[in-house]
């Protein structure tokens, strides 16, 4: 989401690729240093996997607009990149074919559960309104 952001906030169309109505779960980067450090301070966690504190999924469309909202700005036109777009870039660029490797991410539900990790660690997401409010500035 970072990079169709800046276009977003100066109120340009934000262009996505592959989806834009899939729910997806998004990670606040402190919730997934908060979980690294829980994790990190106790031995008997280690060895196993641990997802961050997630927050339920969103779609890219409502994520946009709830940053935009937090911001104090205008909703914007959320546009799909096409695919066939992609896939000729991914033919010379080597991102746009990591992307496109990728995809399965952003066009499938792609829900990642933290429930374990909230029980065991005892750490709750922040609230989606704040990480809105801080992803916005």
């Amino acid at each position: 989401m970072t990079r169709v952001l800046p276009a977003a906030r100066a109120g340009r169309t934000a262009w996505v690729v592959d989806a834009a109505d899939v729910p997806h779960s998004f990670t606040d980067v402190l919730d997934e240093a908060r979980a690294l450090i829980a994790v990190v301070d106790d031995p008997s966690t280690w060895g196993r996997v641990w997802h961050a504190p997630t927050n339920p999924p969103v779609t890219l469309r409502r994520a946009i607009g709830d940053v935009l909202e937090a911001a104090g700005l205008p909703p914007v036109p959320v546009r799909v990149i096409p695919r066939v777009v992609t896939r000729a870039g991914g033919l010379v660029v080597p991102l746009m074919r990591e992307l496109n490797a990728l995809s399965y991410q952003r066009t499938r539900h792609y829900e990642m559960d933290s429930t374990r990790s909230q029980e065991t660690l005892g750490l709750a997401p922040t609230p989606w309104e704040e990480v809105c409010r801080r992803t916005g500035l």
